[in-house]
């Protein structure tokens, strides 16, 4: 999209050629977990374990889409970074924390998922 409106050289310095690839196929994989994370109901291993793959894989995508806390332009002879990898890293952990929350979920659902067992 940036190269028809004349800004090849600058998706090209921000290295976007092959990000958007992996945030597309990121974003497609996060999609179909979460699909089989919601044909489960609580309490079944099947729902936590999805739910973990999914937040897994949308931690990827954040790490891939923030390119991992830095960006760096570089032109002629000025050099402009900026490091965010500590906002990142809390991303992370809210990520990892919603993982945790599926299986929170199954241990407290447990019960009255294989109550409803025939």
């Amino acid at each position: 999209m940036l190269e028809s409106a004349g800004g090849g050289e600058f998706a090209e310095s921000l290295g976007l050629n092959g990000l958007m690839t992996w945030v597309a196929v990121l974003g497609i994989a996060i999609a179909a977990l979460s699909f089989f994370r919601g044909f489960y109901p609580k309490g079944s291993r099947s729902r936590m374990i999805f739910g973990v793959a999914s937040m897994a894989a949308a931690g990827a995508w954040l790490w891939v889409l923030a390119k991992g806390g830095d960006i760096a332009l570089a032109g002629g002879d000025i050099t402009l970074g900026i490091d965010y990898t500590g906002i990142v890293l809390l991303l992370l952990v809210a990520v990892a924390l919603r993982g945790l929350y599926f299986v929170a979920e199954m241990v407290s659902c447990r019960k009255e998922w294989l109550a409803q067992l025939p």
